[in-house]
C-alpha cells in the first residue's frame, strides 16, 4: 500500500492531479455554459420568464375558478389548448399543479423542426402527488400546445402557466461534464502508474463513474425490486425494535411500481424531487419492525451500516438514502479492486466487465447482488492465483477462499456449486496430503449446507403444507412445479436445457448481459460493448512470466461448474416464478450471470493471439473506451432524458 501511495502521491503526481482537476473544472464548465449559451441565443430576444395570457387559452371540459387563474380538471376528455398567433420561441413550459393521485397527460406541441416546417411533437407529462410543478422541455418556435387530460382518473388543478426562458445553468450537466473530462485526463496522465497498479485504476474508475450515476439517479427505486431490498436494509438491526418510517419511505416504496415507469423529465423537476424527499423525510408515519435477520441479510450489512449512520446523525433523508447506496458502491469499488490485485491474468478483461454500464449501475442501488458478485469474484481470484502461480494453497488462502465463497453464496445459494471450483487446484499446492483431503471435505460440506439452505424448505415444507411461489410470476406453486421436476425428470431436463440454450448467446455476449440498467432504461448498442469485452478477452495476454496458462482440463472443469450453476438458477426460477406446467421458464435475468461471467470470457483466452502494444497504452485505450461507453449511457439515460 505504501508503494502505491508513493506512486500516486509525489511531487510529479500532485502536478498531474492538479492539472486533471483544473482541466476538468474549466472544460466541464465551458461545455455546460456553452450548451446553456446556445439555448439562450436560440431564444432570440425572448429571454424572460413570462406568464401566458389568459386570452391564449381554449378550455374543453375544464372548470375555472379563483379569478380565472386555476383550472380544475375533474372530467374525462378534458383539454387545455394554448395558442400563439405569432409563433413564439419557448425553451420550457412551466406550470403548477396539484393532484390527488399520480397520473399523466399527453402534451402535443406544434413546433418548427430543423427545416423550419411545423410538426407535431407528442410527449407524456407525468404528475406526482409529492411535487408541485411540471416542466416541459420544448426548445423551439411554437404555434400551439395541447395538454390532453383524457382518462386521468383523478381530480387535479393546474395554474400559473409560464414561458420559462432565459440563461439556465444546469449544475447536474456541469457535474457530469467535469467527471467526463476528469476521467479521460486521469486515464491519459496516469497511464504508466495505472499499468503498474491496475487495481488502483479500477478503483478510481468505479468511484468516478458509479459516483456520477449515484448523484444523477432519479429519487426513486430505480433497481430491480429495489423497494424490497431497501426495506430489508432499513429494517436490519442488532436487536428487535420498532423503527419509525417516514413519508419519503412510504412514497418511494409504496408508489415504486408507478414511479419506476413514470420519471420526471427536466432538471428543475429533479431538483424538486430532491427537496420533496428531504421534506417528506421529516414527516414520521408508522412504526415498522426491525432486527429481523435471515441468511440473505448478509448481503445488506454494508448498505444498512451507512444508512443507519446517516439516520443516527439526523442528516436529511435524501443524504441518508444516498449513503445506503454509497455502502454498496464502496463495497463494489474496493472489493473488485482487491479481486483484480489477486488476479494473476486477465486483469484488463476483468476491468472492462467490472465497469460495464450494468455493473456500475447495480452498485448504486439497494440490492444484495453486489455482495454476491464481490465476494464470489474475490474467491475466484484466489482460486486462479493458486492454480496459475507458484503460491502455496496454505490455510490462510483456504480460509479466505471459503469465507468469500460462502459469504457470496449466502444471499443466493444457487451459486453454491462454484465452491467446488477449488477441486481443480492440484494436490501439490497443499502443504500436506491430509490438508488436501480435509479441505476438499470442507468444500463439499460448505456446498451442501448452502444448497440445503434453500432446498430443504422446498422438499420438506413445515407442516406438510403446499409451498407457494412468487405471486409476481402469476399462478405459481413451488410444490406444483416440484411434481413436474421429480415426477418427469427427463421432460424437465429437456425444458431446462432448451431454456438455457435459447438465451445463452443473449445472456453471455448479447444485449441482456450488458444492456439493461434497471428501470432507468436500456444501454444503446450493447452489442458493441460485448464485442469490446470479447476482443479484450482474446488480446489481453499481459501477465508475469511465472504465470501459467489455464489448462484445457481446467477450462472444462470451470465451464462444467458454471453449467451446474446455470441449472440451479433456472430451476430456482422455474419453481418460484414460473406458472405451473409452463414450458418457458420466467424470471431469469442476465444479471444473474455477472458473478461468473468473467470466468467464461477468461476461458476464451489463448497464447496464440499476441498483443505487442505496450501495456500502459493498451490498458489506457481499453479502459478509457469502456469508461466513455459507460458515460455515454449515463448521458443518454440520465442527462438527456431527465435533466435538460
Amino acid at each position: 500500500m505504501k508503494k502505491r501511495w508513493k506512486c500516486y502521491v509525489n511531487k510529479k503526481s500532485i502536478k498531474k492531479w492538479g492539472l486533471c482537476i483544473a482541466l476538468a473544472i474549466i472544460l466541464g464548465c465551458m461545455c455546460s455554459g456553452g450548451y446553456s449559451g446556445i439555448q439562450y441565443i436560440r431564444e432570440g430576444n425572448n429571454h424572460s420568464v413570462k406568464k401566458i395570457n389568459e386570452k391564449n387559452f381554449q378550455l374543453d371540459n375544464i372548470e375555472v375558478n379563483q379569478g380565472n387563474t386555476v383550472y380544475r380538471i375533474s372530467a374525462d376528455q378534458s383539454k387545455i389548448i394554448i395558442s400563439f398567433p405569432e409563433k413564439e420561441y419557448i425553451s420550457k413550459l412551466k406550470y403548477a399543479y396539484t393532484t390527488l393521485q399520480n397520473t399523466e397527460a399527453k402534451v402535443r406541441i406544434y413546433a418548427e423542426n430543423l427545416y423550419g416546417n411545423e410538426e407535431v411533437q407528442e410527449k407524456i407529462d407525468y404528475y406526482n402527488t409529492t411535487l408541485a410543478h411540471s416542466i416541459v422541455n420544448i426548445h423551439s418556435k411554437v404555434s400551439r400546445i395541447e395538454i390532453d387530460f383524457g382518462n386521468i382518473g383523478t381530480i387535479m388543478e393546474v395554474s400559473d402557466f409560464e414561458i420559462y426562458n432565459g440563461f439556465q445553468w444546469n449544475i447536474f450537466l456541469t457535474f457530469f461534464l467535469i467527471m467526463v473530462v476528469f476521467f479521460i485526463t486521469y486515464m491519459i496522465f496516469f497511464r504508466n502508474e495505472n499499468a503498474r497498479y491496475p487495481e488502483i485504476a479500477l478503483l478510481m474508475t468505479i468511484l468516478m463513474l458509479s459516483g456520477c450515476i449515484l448523484v444523477l439517479q432519479p429519487v426513486t427505486c430505480t433497481g430491480m425490486d429495489e423497494q424490497i431490498h431497501f426495506m430489508n436494509a432499513f429494517q436490519l438491526g442488532i436487536k428487535k425494535a420498532q423503527l419509525i418510517s417516514n413519508a419519503a419511505i412510504d412514497n418511494v416504496v409504496g408508489n415504486a411500481d408507478w414511479l419506476n415507469w413514470h420519471p420526471m423529465s427536466s432538471y428543475e423537476e429533479h431538483l424538486e424531487e430532491i427537496h420533496s424527499m428531504i421534506n417528506l423525510g421529516k414527516m414520521p408515519t408508522e412504526n415498522v419492525g426491525s432486527g429481523y435477520w435471515s441468511i440473505a441479510s448478509v448481503g445488506y450489512i454494508f448498505q444498512t451500516f451507512f444508512l443507519k449512520i446517516g439516520l443516527l446523525l439526523h442528516l436529511p433523508f435524501y443524504i441518508c438514502w444516498l449513503m445506503g447506496k454509497m455502502g454498496n458502491l464502496l463495497l463494489y469499488a474496493i472489493g473488485m479492486s482487491i479481486a483484480m490485485y489477486l488476479l494473476p491474468c486477465g486483469k484488463r478483461v476483468f476491468a472492462v466487465i467490472a465497469i460495464a454500464p450494468v455493473s456500475l449501475f447495480i452498485c448504486t442501488t439497494y440490492t444484495y447482488d453486489v455482495t454476491v458478485t464481490v465476494f464470489i469474484t474475490i474467491g475466484i481470484s484466489v482460486l486462479l492465483k493458486m492454480l496459475l502461480t507458484e503460491t502455496k494453497f496454505n490455510r490462510k488462502w483456504q480460509v479466505i477462499y471459503i469465507l468469500c465463497m460462502v459469504i457470496g453464496c449466502l444471499p443466493k445459494a444457487v451459486y453454491a456449486p462454484l465452491v467446488l471450483l477449488a477441486w481443480i487446484v492440484p494436490k501439490e499446492k497443499y502443504n500436506s496430503k491430509k490438508e488436501y483431503y480435509v479441505f476438499r471435505g470442507l468444500i463439499i460440506a460448505s456446498m451442501l449446507l448452502l444448497i440445503a439452505s434453500f432446498a430443504l424448505p422446498v422438499l420438506f415444507p413445515s407442516g406438510g403444507n403446499e409451498v407457494a411461489g412468487d405471486s409476481r410470476g402469476g399462478n405459481t406453486s413451488i410444490s406444483g412445479q416440484m411434481s413436474y421436476v421429480l415426477g418427469q425428470p427427463v421432460a424437465y431436463a429437456v425444458v431446462l436445457a432448451r431454456n438455457i440454450w435459447n438465451s445463452l448467446v443473449d445472456y453471455v455476449i448479447g444485449r441482456s448481459i450488458f444492456g439493461i440498467m434497471g428501470y432507468v432504461g436500456a444501454v444503446t448498442q450493447p452489442i458493441l460493448f460485448a464485442l469490446l469485452v470479447f476482443g479484450v478477452a482474446l488480446t489481453d495476454n499481459y501477465k508475469n512470466k511465472d504465470v501459467r496458462d489455464i489448462k484445457s482440463k481446467h477450462r472444462i472443469s470451470i465451464l462444467f461448474c458454471i453449467a451446474i450453476v446455470l441449472a440451479f438458477i433456472w430451476t430456482a426460477l422455474y419453481l418460484s416464478y414460473t406458472e405451473v406446467g409452463n414450458m418457458v421458464i420466467a424470471g431469469v435475468q442476465a444479471r444473474y450471470y455477472l458473478p461468473f461471467i468473467f470466468l467464461i470470457y477468461l476461458c476464451f483466452q489463448n497464447n496464440k493471439i499476441r498483443c505487442n502494444v505496450k501495456v500502459e497504452n493498451y490498458q489506457m485505450v481499453i479502459m478509457t473506451t469502456s469508461g466513455c461507453f459507460a458515460l455515454w449511457q449515463v448521458f443518454l439515460n440520465f442527462i438527456c432524458t431527465r435533466m435538460l
